[in-house]
Protein backbone atom coordinates (compact mmCIF):
# COMPACT_ATOMS: atom_id res chain seq x y z
CA UNK A 1 0.00 0.00 0.00
CA UNK A 2 1.19 3.51 -0.73
CA UNK A 3 -0.03 7.08 -0.55
CA UNK A 4 1.01 10.62 -1.31
CA UNK A 5 -0.26 12.85 1.48
CA UNK A 6 -0.36 16.60 0.86
CA UNK A 7 -0.80 19.17 3.61
CA UNK A 8 -3.28 22.03 3.51
CA UNK A 9 -4.54 24.45 6.15
CA UNK A 10 -7.36 21.96 6.78
CA UNK A 11 -4.94 19.10 7.50
CA UNK A 12 -3.49 16.21 5.54
CA UNK A 13 -5.18 14.74 2.47
CA UNK A 14 -4.30 11.70 0.39
CA UNK A 15 -3.87 12.89 -3.19
CA UNK A 16 -2.89 9.49 -4.60
CA UNK A 17 -3.23 6.02 -3.13
CA UNK A 18 -2.60 2.41 -4.09
CA UNK A 19 -4.27 -0.39 -2.14
CA UNK A 20 -5.95 1.91 0.38
CA UNK A 21 -9.72 1.98 0.63
CA UNK A 22 -11.66 4.65 2.40
CA UNK A 23 -11.35 8.37 2.88
CA UNK A 24 -9.08 10.95 1.37
CA UNK A 25 -7.97 12.43 4.69
CA UNK A 26 -4.67 11.49 6.26
CA UNK A 27 -3.86 11.83 9.92
CA UNK A 28 -3.24 15.32 11.31
CA UNK A 29 -0.61 13.76 13.60
CA UNK A 30 1.30 12.40 10.59
CA UNK A 31 0.91 15.74 8.82
CA UNK A 32 2.34 17.50 11.86
CA UNK A 33 5.29 15.10 11.85
CA UNK A 34 6.03 15.86 8.18
CA UNK A 35 5.94 19.60 8.79
CA UNK A 36 8.02 19.52 11.95
CA UNK A 37 10.76 17.24 10.65
CA UNK A 38 11.08 17.91 6.90
CA UNK A 39 14.31 15.92 6.53
CA UNK A 40 13.53 12.91 8.74
CA UNK A 41 12.26 9.54 7.54
CA UNK A 42 9.62 7.92 9.74
CA UNK A 43 9.66 4.12 10.05
CA UNK A 44 7.29 2.15 12.27
CA UNK A 45 8.01 -1.57 11.95
CA UNK A 46 5.00 -2.56 14.08
CA UNK A 47 2.32 0.06 14.75
CA UNK A 48 0.74 -2.25 17.35
CA UNK A 49 3.76 -1.48 19.56
CA UNK A 50 3.46 2.31 19.11
CA UNK A 51 0.22 3.71 20.58
CA UNK A 52 0.84 7.22 19.18
CA UNK A 53 1.22 5.97 15.60
CA UNK A 54 -1.65 3.52 16.09
CA UNK A 55 -3.88 6.44 17.10
CA UNK A 56 -2.73 8.54 14.13
CA UNK A 57 -3.42 5.71 11.68
CA UNK A 58 -6.81 5.11 13.27
CA UNK A 59 -7.70 8.81 12.81
CA UNK A 60 -7.04 8.36 9.09
CA UNK A 61 -9.20 5.22 8.94
CA UNK A 62 -6.16 2.98 8.50
CA UNK A 63 -6.86 0.62 11.40
CA UNK A 64 -5.35 -2.48 9.78
CA UNK A 65 -1.95 -0.88 9.11
CA UNK A 66 0.93 -2.43 11.06
CA UNK A 67 3.96 -1.26 9.02
CA UNK A 68 4.39 2.39 8.10
CA UNK A 69 7.27 4.26 6.45
CA UNK A 70 7.19 7.84 5.22
CA UNK A 71 9.56 10.32 3.68
CA UNK A 72 8.68 14.01 3.84
CA UNK A 73 7.97 15.76 0.56
CA UNK A 74 10.05 18.91 0.88
CA UNK A 75 10.30 21.55 -1.84
CA UNK A 76 13.73 22.86 -2.86
CA UNK A 77 12.79 26.02 -0.88
CA UNK A 78 12.74 23.86 2.28
CA UNK A 79 8.95 23.94 2.69
CA UNK A 80 7.45 20.56 3.66
CA UNK A 81 4.24 19.92 1.72
CA UNK A 82 3.44 16.33 2.65
CA UNK A 83 4.82 12.82 2.72
CA UNK A 84 5.22 9.77 0.52
CA UNK A 85 4.07 6.80 2.58
CA UNK A 86 4.46 3.05 2.30
CA UNK A 87 2.22 0.89 4.46
CA UNK A 88 1.48 -2.76 5.09
CA UNK A 89 -0.92 -4.88 7.09
CA UNK A 90 1.83 -6.93 8.73
CA UNK A 91 4.91 -5.84 10.71
CA UNK A 92 8.25 -5.89 8.92
CA UNK A 93 11.77 -4.60 9.00
CA UNK A 94 12.90 -2.20 6.31
CA UNK A 95 16.35 -2.25 4.74
CA UNK A 96 18.50 0.77 4.06
CA UNK A 97 18.16 -0.03 0.35
CA UNK A 98 14.36 0.08 0.59
CA UNK A 99 14.49 3.40 2.43
CA UNK A 100 16.82 4.73 -0.25
CA UNK A 101 14.26 3.77 -2.90
CA UNK A 102 11.45 5.44 -0.96
CA UNK A 103 13.55 8.62 -0.66
CA UNK A 104 14.30 8.48 -4.39
CA UNK A 105 10.58 8.19 -5.19
CA UNK A 106 9.83 11.11 -2.86
CA UNK A 107 12.46 13.18 -4.66
CA UNK A 108 10.81 12.26 -7.98
CA UNK A 109 7.42 13.46 -6.70
CA UNK A 110 8.95 16.82 -5.73
CA UNK A 111 10.92 17.11 -8.97
CA UNK A 112 7.74 16.49 -11.00
CA UNK A 113 5.71 19.02 -8.99
CA UNK A 114 8.39 21.70 -9.26
CA UNK A 115 8.87 21.10 -12.99
CA UNK A 116 5.13 21.39 -13.55
CA UNK A 117 5.06 24.60 -11.53
CA UNK A 118 8.00 26.09 -13.47
CA UNK A 119 6.48 25.21 -16.83
CA UNK A 120 3.07 26.60 -15.86
CA UNK A 121 1.34 23.22 -16.04
CA UNK A 122 -1.47 22.68 -13.59
CA UNK A 123 -3.78 19.87 -12.55
CA UNK A 124 -5.78 20.04 -15.79
CA UNK A 125 -2.69 20.14 -18.00
CA UNK A 126 -3.11 18.26 -21.23
CA UNK A 127 -6.86 18.72 -21.37
CA UNK A 128 -8.19 20.87 -24.20
CA UNK A 129 -9.67 24.23 -23.28
CA UNK A 130 -13.37 23.83 -24.01
CA UNK A 131 -14.39 27.23 -22.66
CA UNK A 132 -14.15 28.96 -26.04
CA UNK A 133 -14.62 27.69 -29.57
CA UNK A 134 -11.41 27.15 -31.48
CA UNK A 135 -11.17 28.60 -34.93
Amino acid sequence: MAAISVLTRAGGHFKATIGIAGGKRSSDALATWALSQPQKVLVVEDAAKDPEIQKALSEAGLTTIRFFAAVPLTLSSGEAIGALCEMGDSPRKVSDASLGKLKFLGDQVIRTLEERQRSGLHQNAGRPDLSSPSR
